[in-house]
């Protein structure tokens, strides 16, 4: 998906710089420098979420979801297990089966974090190509004018397109960096 993405990212940044370059060179039509700089800083906005959406799918390529499910509901079967004898002796098994089924639910918790994520990161490009397409269909009507050119909101909409893509990176960064210290608190016995 990540592939096809970038494809048609390049495809729509390509149709718009080309068509863009073009007027500014035969009809030197200024606005369409401004034009060229904004699809440019989309596109890199694009290709600079992909490559985050790309490490972030290695990643979690090599979790095994299915194993930590599988190990969790085994632990919490062992857990009322134990649970049900009255020895005292138990009580460390016990704790220890807490801890693991804690460290199991906090590392899926993560990887679904992470997953929906990923699909932000893939959804936004997604934005960013159509914003591409869409101010390529409606540049083609006023490039001719420079005054309507100048008065279009289409400029507007590449400069927002690249805003929202870049806050949804800055909160996925946040995302990345919000290891707490208290978080080592949820692997001690009784938490």
């Amino acid at each position: 998906e990540g592939e096809k993405e970038a494809r048609e990212l390049k495809n729509a940044y390509d149709r718009l710089y080309t068509f863009l370059k073009e007027k500014m060179e035969t009809r030197k039509v200024m606005t369409a420098g401004r034009f060229l700089i904004l699809a440019e800083e989309t596109y890199v906005q694009g290709l600079q979420l992909l490559k985050k959406a790309l490490f972030m799918f290695n990643v979690l390529k090599q979790i095994d979801k299915e194993k930590l499910e599988s190990e969790l509901k085994t632990f919490k079967k062992e857990l009322q297990l134990q649970e049900q004898k009255t020895d005292e002796t138990r009580k460390p098994i016990i704790e220890a089966f807490q801890a693991k089924i804690r460290s199991h639910e906090k590392r899926l918790k993560v990887y679904r974090e992470r997953k929906e994520s990923l699909e932000q990161l893939m959804a936004q490009c997604e934005v960013l190509e159509a914003t591409l397409e869409t101010t390529y269909l409606e540049v083609v009507d006023l490039i001719d004018d420079e005054n309507l050119m100048q008065r279009s909101s289409v400029a507007t909409n590449l400069e927002r397109a690249v805003t929202a893509a870049r806050k949804v990176e800055e909160r996925l960064r946040g995302m990345d960096t919000g290891y707490a210290a208290n978080d080592d608190k949820e692997y001690e016995p009784g938490n």
